[in-house]
């Protein structure tokens, strides 16, 4: 992500069916933790909100500038909490954007172990504490850098944490775009279907990038690509194809044929080769062909 150095996570929930809605099902559980709810609405609620497979959650980090995925993690175990994605988001944000110095989270993630990880990446967590949070460090001096930062310099503090909300930008981007319901049930194809949908948006940002933001262009831009292992073993023969045509091919070949398997481009496997030379897409990618 060229020139990008800050990096907005969160996580959300993509539903299996329509009868569902993952944010006013977050709102009703907050409401039930704060006594908010009345026993009769409780008890009102929808019936697939208890079904086991309800949502498929994704946790994400996002380039505050870019808008580009850098990092994404997703399962379908209610078991797994947030918190438990984020190492390995953290790992593929490191990776992305070689720039990386600051993070932004939403409370779930103001706390010291967090910001320990963070801190052995060489970044810094902005992230507003919790009401009951205190200035003790517990051996993570960075914690106590961060509380004090938002104590002495309040507005200097949030001027930098208001671009945390790039990544709810981002989660509406991907459901205005993809407002169907994931159809796949087994789990590693849900999986497939949501690792598809965050290669289309940072093919999609990336071909506006190249036009909206025109200094990217100095720099190659390419898309960060995100393939799930059952889709590899499918791919390698597009992915070896391109690598003889384009420099870095076999990333590109990886990430367009994930589409293809999704039957989201309308050409065959043994075609595609052919169908990204003469649509071009390789070239606002970045992608320069072999001499």
């Amino acid at each position: 992500n060229f020139d990008e150095n800050t990096v907005s996570i969160d996580g959300t929930g993509d539903p299996t069916t329509m009868k569902v809605n993952y944010e006013s099902k977050r709102a009703k559980q907050r409401k039930k933790k704060h006594g908010e709810v009345s026993p009769s609405e409780v008890q009102n609620h929808m019936p697939m909100q208890d079904k086991k497979h309800d949502f498929q959650y994704d946790v994400l980090s996002v380039g505050a500038h870019t808008k580009i995925i850098a990092g994404f993690s997703t399962a379908d175990d209610h078991k797994i909490g947030e918190l438990s994605h984020a190492p390995a988001v953290i790992e593929q944000t490191v990776q992305n954007v070689p720039n990386f110095a600051i993070l932004l989270g939403d409370a779930l993630y103001a706390n010291r172990p967090f910001c320990r990880l963070v801190a052995s990446c060489n970044a810094v967590l902005y992230s507003l504490p919790k009401s009951n949070a205190n200035l003790r460090s517990h051996g993570v001096p960075e914690w106590k850098k961060m509380m004090y930062e938002l104590i002495l310099d309040p507005q200097g503090f949030l001027n930098v944490y208001h671009n945390r909300s790039i990544s709810e930008t981002a989660n509406s981007m991907i459901k205005r775009r993809e407002p169907i319901p994931i159809r796949k049930r087994l789990s590693w194809r849900k999986s497939m279907e949501e690792y598809v949908k965050v290669n289309i948006h940072n093919i999609r940002q990336s071909g506006y990038l190249v036009y909206l933001v025109p200094h990217a262009a100095k720099a190659p831009l390419r898309a960060v690509s995100f393939v799930p292992k059952p889709v590899r073993a499918a791919t390698s023969l597009i992915a070896r194809e391109l690598g003889h045509r384009y420099e870095n091919g076999r990333l590109v070949g990886r990430q367009i044929a994930a589409l293809a398997i999704e039957n989201l481009l309308p050409c065959s496997d043994k075609e595609l080769p052919d169908c990204l030379e003469n649509n071009g897409l390789l070239d606002v990618l970045g992608y320069k062909k072999k001499p």
